[in-house]
């Protein structure tokens, strides 16, 4: 499973050297449809500030991408054709109304430098850049040269604040997300399903707040695996979510709507047969939660405590 990156450490390249079999269509689709859960991530995490007041780090809104120096043949063809990714680091992603954008960067913009360091085709100096790249994530601020159609352009970079949660789009092509710590990783079957912005968001939503409140992550195995701690997790999750959402102007009933689509494209016809749930509520049960849990947000909201 690749498994691309939006959100920490984005200033990085990630390196292609291996992938699972896809079709150029669906490095496409996997391209536009990581966009979108970008924006999503962007705006929860820049909107719910409060909610990490001590891990917090910077976003630039681009995801870039290049091939790796024993990159297969295969890879190098599928990736070149499909988005024309080389060896030279390659914006595939720009966050809508991120950092990137406003700078006026673009899909297809090649890094050559970062902060004056360039990039360099040998491994050895290259060391250099990701030296160059990781003090400007730390600093929140740098200054990329990049080329486009035969130019050159320099812009320079301020990251947009967000609490310190990264958000993946993998190339599986399940219909589940999950969170590790601060990592979350949603797969690729989730937004092809859920094509309402307010249900893909409550999604992502639902899994950053698994990660706000510390419900998983190193040394804690265990204790999710216990089926009464896991219910209570992921109705604390249900609970924060929707408010995560509201105050980052998604529609908070967004996940009441996604549960059932989720769930039809999630359990087979036995479980819901017999009425497997696993640790979450059953359908309905979670649905009128949920409805619940968004009106109660939307009422906290018009009427904040003093």
């Amino acid at each position: 499973m690749l498994i691309l990156g939006a959100g920490m450490l984005a200033s990085l390249p990630l390196s292609l050297s291996a992938a699972p079999a896809l079709s150029a269509a669906q490095i496409r689709t996997w391209q536009a449809d990581h966009t979108r859960v970008s924006a999503i991530a962007l705006r929860l995490l820049s909107a719910n500030l409060d909610r990490c007041p001590d891990a917090r780090h910077f976003d630039f809104g681009y995801l870039a991408l290049n091939l790796a120096p024993d990159a297969a043949g295969a890879v190098r063809d599928l990736w070149s054709t499909a988005i024309g990714l080389t060896p030279q680091p390659q914006l595939v992603v720009i966050t809508p109304n991120g950092p990137a954008a406003a700078a006026g960067l673009q899909v297809g913009d090649r890094i050559a430098a970062m902060d004056g360091v360039a990039w360099e085709a040998d491994p050895a100096p290259r060391a250099a850049y990701f030296t160059a790249a990781r003090a400007a994530q730390a600093a929140g601020h740098m200054t990329l040269q990049v080329d486009r159609a035969g130019g050159s352009v320099t812009v320079t970079l301020a990251g947009a604040t967000t609490c310190a949660v990264s958000v993946a789009l993998t190339t599986a092509p399940g219909y589940n997300a999950s969170t590790y710590g601060t990592r979350v990783e949603v797969q690729a079957g989730v937004p092809t399903l859920l094509t309402d912005q307010d249900e893909l968001a409550a999604v992502v939503a639902h899994e950053i707040a698994h990660a706000l409140l510390r419900h998983s992550g190193p040394g804690q195995e265990a204790a999710v695996r216990d089926p009464a701690r896991r219910a209570r997790i992921e109705r604390e999750a249900d609970a924060l979510g929707v408010r995560l959402l509201l105050r980052a102007g998604f529609d908070p009933m967004g996940a009441a709507r996604a549960t059932p689509r989720l769930d039809r494209a999630n359990r087979g016809p036995l479980s819901r047969m017999m009425g497997l749930y696993g640790s979450y509520m059953p359908t309905e049960q979670r649905v009128a939660f949920l409805t619940e849990q968004a009106a109660q947000a939307r009422a906290e909201q018009a009427n904040p405590a003093p």
